[in-house]
C-alpha cells in the first residue's frame, strides 16, 4: 500500500468518526480535560452543525480526487498525551495536554503541551504550570544521539528547521551548552545567541565560558565568537577573540602544550610538548620532545592500540641525550640513552587454546637516573625485566608448546642477560598402557597400572654480558658468547599407599644436547697449548632414582574453659631416598705446561650444566608444621567459633649424602610464615650449618658443631620480612568524639573516606666466620607508603623509607591531589636527593580543554629555596 493511500485512509477514518459523533452529540469528540486551552492558541467552538458536517464530507470527496501535496511529510507521525488530545479541524491542529509526545522517524519531542499542525507540519511545544504556577514539563527534543532541553520550541518536520528559546544540551565530550535563543537549520547546525559553555561533567558547575555567538556543528566542532571565562557570576581576565572546540566522540589530532621549569643541572626546560594523532579508530600516536637550555634533549613516542575481541597494548620508545656541564669545561660529559616499553595482550576469545602476551622493559640503565623527566617508580628501580610468551594447547591432546623470550638487567652492576628464544614442548603425565597384564579375576586397579610417563623438552639460547658490551661494532663478539642447547627430561612415576603413608617412587632421566663445547689442546708442531670452543653435536646425560615417603600427623589440645576452644598442630614429615650414579664428563689431556696432564669438563659452561661427576645418594628430610587455634565467640543468639592461624608454615629441610667423604650433611634450611592480627605478614628464612669451622680461614670442618661447641647449628645467613597493609573506611556512625576520648582519624574525616597504609621492614644478614673475615654483613631498611583523603576531594599520598645501614632516607615522594569539580590541582615534592624538586599543576578536567592549565616544575639545588 502506497503512502498516499495510507494518508487518504487516515483522513477518511478520522473525519468519519468525527462526523458520527457530531451527529449523535452535536459536537466534536474530546476527552474530559480540566486543563486550560493551549497557551499558544485561542480555543474556538468545538460544535459542528449538520450543514458543516455535510460540507466536511464534500471536502473529503474533493480531497480524494486529487494528489497529495508535495509539501506533505512522507513518514508517519505518532503522538500521544496523558490527559487529553483535542482536534481543531478548521485550524488543522492537534492539541496534546500533559506528558505529550510526538515521534517522527528518529525525532522525539516531549513537553507539557504540544500543538501539532498536520498540514503545516509544524509543532510548537511549551511547558505547563504546576500547582505553584511554575513551569513544569519543559520541552525536550531528541534527534538521534543529540538531546536538547528548552523553555519553548518550534520545529518543522518538513524543513527540519527549529527555533528554540532557553536551550540546554549535553555535548559529546564532557560539557554542557546553554543558550537564550537558538535556531536549527536543515543540516542540524545550531546557531546560538547569548550562550555559555560549561566544560564540566557536572551541569551545575560554576565554571562557564560565555560568548555572544556559538555555532555547533554536530559530531564535529563548536565555533564561538569572542568570549571569556567566568567563575559563577564573576568574570575572569581569561578572554579570547574566538573559540574552536571539538565536539565528537571520535579522537582528534592536536598540539600538546609543553611544561616549563628549571633544573639546576640541566638548565631551563620545555618538556612533554609535541603532537597527538589518531590512526584510525583502534590506534593512536603521541610524539613529544624535551629540550634543556644546557644542550640536553629527548624524544618520546607512545602508541596505544585496542581491537575488541582481538588484542590490546601500548608501545613507548624513549631517546635522550644528557649533557652535564659545558663542553669547554673539564667535567663535561655526554650520555645517550634509549628505552623501550611494550605491553601486549591477546584476547582469550581471539584464538582458542592460544595465548600471547608481552611485557618488555629494556634499554640503557641510565635512562631514568640522569633524566629529570622520569617517574619516581622508574627512577628508584635497580633492575628491569622483560618477557614475551606464546603458548599453544591442542584439544584432547596431552601436550603443549610454549615459546618465550626473556631479559633482565641490573642498572647498578650493569649485568645484562637475554634469552632468545626459549622453546619448550611438554607432554603431560599419561599412564602407560599396561592393562593387558592384569588378570581377568582382579576388578580393582593394580599398582603398575598407575605408572605414568611425562616428558619435557626445551631449547634455550642465552647471552650473559655487560651493558657496556652491547654495541653494534661488538656484534660479532657477542654472537660468539651465546650459549645454547636442548634439554630433555623424562620420568616414570607412580603413587602407592600403605596404611597412612603415601609412597611415590620415580625414575628420572636427563639428556642434554649441545652444539659446542670447550677444548684444551696441545699442538706438537708449535708447542703451544690452546683453549677455545669446538662446534658440533655433543650429547651429555644422567639418570637417577627417588623414593619418597610422606604422611600427616595431627595433634589436638582442647580447653574446657576460657576463650580458647582448642589448638591444633598438623605435622607433615617427609623422607626421600635418592641415588645418582657417577657420570664422568671430564676429559684428561697432556696440554699443560711441559705437556703435563690437565683434567677439565668440556660442558662446564653449558646452559643446562652437565652430568654428575660424583656419585651421590642418601636421604632428604623435611618437616612442615601448621598451627591453628579455635576461639569461642559469644553472641546474643548462640556461641560460634573462629579459626586463627598461629603459624601458616614452619618447615625444616636437610639431606644426608652417604657417598661424600666428608661434610655429609647439607645446610639446614628453616622457613616460617604467618599473619598476625589479620594485617601483619611475617616471613623468615635462614640457613644453618651443623659443622664447626676453621678459626683461621672460616672453612667448614668435618666435625659436628654439637661436639666442639655444644650447639646444634650455627647461622650462615637469614632474612626477615615484615609487611603491614592496612586499609579502612572511616565510619562516623558512632557519633562525635566524647569528652576524654582520644582523638582518632574517624573524628576528623568524613564517613566513607578510605585510608590505605603499607609498611614494610626487611633485614638480611650473612655471617662470615674466621679471624680474617669474622663479620656480619647486614642490610636493613624500612619503607612506608599509602594515601589518605583529608576531605572527599583531597587526597594525599606518600612514599618514603629509611636505610639503617647507610643511615639515610630512601627516595621520598609526597603528592597531593585536589578535585575542584571542573578543575583539578596536583602537586608533588621530592624533599632531598638527586631529584630534589617540586611540581604544581592546575588544569581543567575536560577532555577538550585539558591543555588549559597552569604548571610549574622545578629542580631544587641546595642553594634554592622552595617557593
Amino acid at each position: 500500500m502506497s503512502r498516499s493511500t495510507k494518508y487518504r485512509e487516515f483522513i477518511v477514518v478520522r473525519l468519519l468518526i468525527i462526523l458520527i459523533l457530531a451527529l449523535v452529540h452535536g459536537g466534536v469528540y474530546a476527552q474530559t480535560d480540566s486543563l486550560p486551552a493551549s497557551p499558544n492558541s485561542e480555543t474556538k467552538s468545538d460544535s459542528l452543525t449538520r450543514d458543516t458536517a455535510t460540507q466536511v464530507i464534500k471536502d473529503i470527496t474533493d480531497t480524494l480526487r486529487v494528489k497529495v501535496s508535495k509539501n506533505a511529510i512522507r513518514s508517519d507521525v505518532s503522538y500521544k498525551a496523558k490527559d487529553s488530545i483535542r482536534f481543531e479541524m478548521q485550524q488543522k491542529n492537534v492539541l496534546m495536554f500533559r506528558e505529550a509526545k510526538v515521534n517522527y522517524t528518529s525525532i522525539e519531542l516531549n513537553a507539557g503541551f504540544i500543538n501539532y499542525g498536520f498540514e503545516s507540519n509544524v509543532v510548537t511545544a511549551t511547558p505547563i504550570p504546576d500547582t505553584a504556577g511554575l513551569p513544569d514539563q519543559k520541552p525536550s527534543f531528541k534527534d538521534g544521539d543529540q538531546a536538547y532541553q528548552s523553555d519553548t520550541m518550534r520545529y518543522n518536520f518538513k524543513t527540519k528547521k527549529a527555533s528554540i528559546k532557553g536551550v540546554y544540551t549535553k555535548l559529546n565530550n564532557d560539557g554542557h551548552l546553554y543558550g537564550k535563543l537558538v535556531k536549527k537549520d536543515t543540516n542540524n547546525v545550531l546557531w546560538i545567541a547569548d550562550g555559555q559553555f560549561c566544560p564540566c561533567e557536572d551541569k551545575d558547575a560554576k565554571t562557564l565560558i560565555k560568548t555572544r555567538r556559538i555555532k555547533v556543528i554536530p559530531s564535529k566542532k563548536i565555533v564561538t565568537g569572542a568570549g571569556y571565562l567566568s567563575i559563577g557570576k564573576i568574570p575572569t581576565p581569561l578572554a579570547f577573540p574566538f573559540g574552536l572546540f571539538p565536539n565528537s566522540n571520535k579522537q582528534s589530532s592536536g598540539i600538546l602544550i609543553p611544561s616549563y621549569g628549571e633544573n639546576a643541572q640541566l638548565g631551563f626546560f620545555l618538556i612533554n610538548g609535541g603532537y597527538y594523532q589518531p590512526i584510525g579508530e583502534r590506534m593512536d600516536l603521541q610524539l613529544t620532545g624535551d629540550i634543556y637550555s644546557k644542550g640536553s634533549y629527548g624524544f618520546t613516542g607512545i602508541s596505544r592500540y585496542n581491537t575488541r575481541y582481538r588484542n590490546n597494548g601500548n608501545v613507548e620508545v624513549k631517546y635522550n641525550t644528557i649533557k652535564n656541564s659545558y663542553r669547554e669545561f673539564p667535567d663535561f660529559s655526554e650520555t645517550r640513552n634509549f628505552f623501550i616499553k611494550w605491553n601486549h595482550l591477546l584476547d582469550a576469545k581471539a584464538i582458542p587454546n592460544t595465548s600471547f602476551s608481552a611485557n618488555v622493559n629494556v634499554g640503557s640503565g641510565s635512562t631514568f637516573r640522569n633524566n629529570f623527566n622520569s617517574s619516581i617508580t622508574d627512577y628508584v628501580s635497580n633492575s628491569f625485566n622483560s618477557g614475551i610468551n606464546y603458548s599453544k594447547r591442542w584439544d584432547g591432546k596431552p601436550y603443549s608448546l610454549n615459546i618465550s623470550a626473556n631479559h633482565s638487567q641490573n642498572t647498578q652492576t650493569r649485568d645484562f642477560s637475554v634469552t632468545l628464544p626459549n622453546a619448550a614442548f611438554s607432554l603431560q603425565r599419561i599412564n602407560l598402557p599396561l592393562g593387558f597384564l592384569k588378570p581377568k579375576s582382579v576388578a580393582q586397579s593394580l599398582w603398575y597400572e598407575k605408572i605414568g610417563f611425562n616428558l619435557n623438552s626445551a631449547f634455550s639460547n642465552r647471552l650473559n654480558t655487560k651493558e657496556t658490551e652491547l654495541r653494534f661494532d661488538n656484534a660479532r663478539n657477542l654472537s660468539k658468547e651465546f650459549r645454547n642447547g636442548v634439554n630433555h627430561q623424562a620420568s616414570l612415576s607412580t603413587s602407592l599407599k600403605a596404611w597412612y603413608i603415601a609412597i611415590n617412587p620415580r625414575i628420572n632421566y636427563n639428556e642434554r644436547w649441545y652444539f659446542d663445547r670447550i677444548y684444551n689442546r696441545y699442538f706438537e708442531e708449535s708447542g703451544i697449548s690452546e683453549n677455545g670452543r669446538e662446534y658440533g653435536f655433543y650429547r651429555n646425560y644422567d639418570y637417577g632414582f627417588d623414593l619418597n615417603f610422606s604422611t600427616q600427623v595431627f595433634g589436638m589440645f582442647a580447653f574446657k574453659k576460657g576463650p580458647v576452644n582448642a589448638i591444633r598442630h598438623m605435622m607433615t614429615p617427609s623422607i626421600s631416598a635418592f641415588y645418582r650414579p657417577k657420570f664422568d664428563s671430564f676429559i684428561t689431556t697432556n696440554s699443560g705446561p711441559n705437556q703435563t696432564p690437565i683434567k677439565y669438563n668440556p660442558y662446564e659452561t653449558g646452559i643446562f650444566g652437565s652430568a654428575n661427576n660424583m656419585q651421590s645418594g642418601g636421604l632428604n628430610f623435611s618437616l612442615n608444621n601448621n598451627l591453628e587455634m579455635k576461639v569461642r565467640q559469644r553472641s546474643d543468639s548462640a556461641q560460634t567459633f573462629k579459626k586463627i592461624k598461629l603459624l601458616e608454615a614452619f618447615s625444616f629441610n636437610s639431606s644426608y649424602d652417604i657417598f661424600r667423604d666428608s661434610l655429609n650433611w647439607s645446610d639446614i634450611q628453616v622457613q616460617a610464615r604467618t599473619v598476625l592480627l589479620e594485617k601483619l605478614s611475617v616471613q623468615y628464612s635462614g640457613a644453618y650449618s651443623a659443622y664447626s669451622f676453621d678459626e683461621e680461614t672460616g672453612a667448614d670442618r668435618n666435625a659436628a658443631l654439637i661436639r666442639t661447641d655444644g650447639r646444634l647449628a650455627r647461622l650462615r645467613g637469614a632474612n626477615l620480612a615484615i609487611n603491614w597493609s592496612f586499609g579502612q573506611i572511616v565510619d562516623q556512625t558512632a557519633g562525635k568524639r566524647k569528652k576524654g576520648e582520644k582523638l582518632r582519624l574517624s573524628h576528623i574525616l568524613p564517613s566513607g573516606v578510605p585510608i590505605t597504609t603499607n609498611l614494610s621492614y626487611n633485614i638480611n644478614f650473612t655471617r662470615l666466620y674466621g679471624r680474617a673475615q669474622d663479620t656480619l654483613i647486614t642490610t636493613q631498611s624500612f619503607n612506608a607508603g599509602g594515601d589518605i583523603q583529608l576531605l572527599r576531594t583531597i587526597k594525599i599520598g606518600y612514599t618514603t623509607g629509611y636505610d639503617f645501614v647507610l643511615k639515610e632516607l630512601t627516595p621520598t615522594f609526597l603528592n597531593i591531589y585536589w578535585d575542584l569539580n571542573c578543575w583539578e590541582l596536583s602537586a608533588g615534592y621530592v624533599p632531598f636527593g638527586n631529584r630534589k624538586s617540586y611540581n604544581i599543576r592546575l588544569n581543567m578536567k575536560s577532555a577538550i580543554l585539558k591543555d588549559l592549565k597552569l604548571e610549574r616544575r622545578r629542580n631544587l639545588s641546595d642553594q634554592n629555596l622552595l617557593f
